[in-house]
């Protein structure tokens, strides 16, 4: 959030902007309320409390927010699905999907995918555990070409444990 005041005092009778802007393109679609307190030399009214509330509406939305897969084998391999969803009045065109760390992931489809207003597409991540045991943190970043949103990063979690 990213709030700006006049500089120095407001002369009785006169008047000042705030300005309050927040940038939301990394936010799941909920309700948003912050307090802002003014501060003022006015001994009747000393502080000013400004509520901002909004509410959300997420455009491309990933279910579910983030991909576990839990526990991996050594050299096993696990799939998981998920969905992006087009929430939003006009199409959103998908560009690329990447995946990281790419040596242990691959995801289907791959090609360009366009998402016509309320349409939704089930993707499937896999995940191949090297012999390196312990947690792997990934992503799956979708790039779209959505002004506000032109990269969607979707995190991806597995534990590679013994293989015993």
């Amino acid at each position: 959030m990213k709030i700006t005041a006049p500089e120095g005092p407001i002369q009785p009778g006169a008047s000042g902007k705030i300005s309050v802007s927040i940038t939301t393109a990394y936010f799941k679609t909920m309700q948003y309320r912050k307090e802002i307190q003014l501060v003022t030399n006015d001994p009747l009214k000393q502080r000013i409390t400004f509520v901002v509330l909004m509410n959300i509406h997420e455009i491309l939305s990933n279910l579910p927010a983030y991909v576990n897969f839990g526990q991996v084998r050594p050299g096993s391999k696990k799939t998981k699905e998920f969905m992006l969803a087009n929430y939003g009045k006009d199409p959103i065109h998908i560009t690329q999907i990447v995946v990281n760390p790419a040596s242990q992931m691959t995801i289907a489809p791959r090609k360009r995918i366009t998402l016509k207003a309320g349409d939704n597409i089930r993707l499937m991540v896999t995940f191949t555990a090297g012999k390196n045991l312990g947690i792997v943190n990934g992503s799956v970043l979708i790039k779209s070409d959505l002004p506000s949103l032109p990269e969607k990063p979707i995190f991806v979690q597995a534990e590679v444990i013994t293989g015993e």
